[in-house]
């Protein structure tokens, strides 16, 4: 149900495993989930769809503002524990910890 790189813990619930995973797999991987196309992920957030691309292909790192507006898209029923660890994923604090 859950992909590979998360792992259940009991009276913790889901958290991000340490899988060689990168920023742009993770991206690329809620935005098929959501069923966007990255033009639609792009029209969604404000963000080129280039820019999307060279995310996931790992040849850009998002600024914060970026992320937190991927974020807000891509989990939209996400916990907040899941927002904060894509932000941990990016090289940014989370929010709540």
């Amino acid at each position: 149900m859950y992909p590979e790189f998360w792992e259940r813990l009991p009276d913790v619930g889901f958290i991000l495993t340490t899988s060689t995973q990168t920023l742009g797999e993770r991206l690329a991987y809620l935005r098929k989930k959501q069923g966007y196309s990255m033009k639609a992920l792009a029209d969604l957030t404000g963000i080129s769809a280039a820019y999307i691309c060279k995310m996931e292909a790992g040849q850009r790192k998002p600024a914060r503002d970026v992320m937190q507006r991927l974020v807000q898209a891509l989990l939209t029923e996400g916990s907040q524990q899941e927002r904060d660890e894509l932000l941990l994923l990016a090289g940014f604090a989370p929010l709540h910890y």
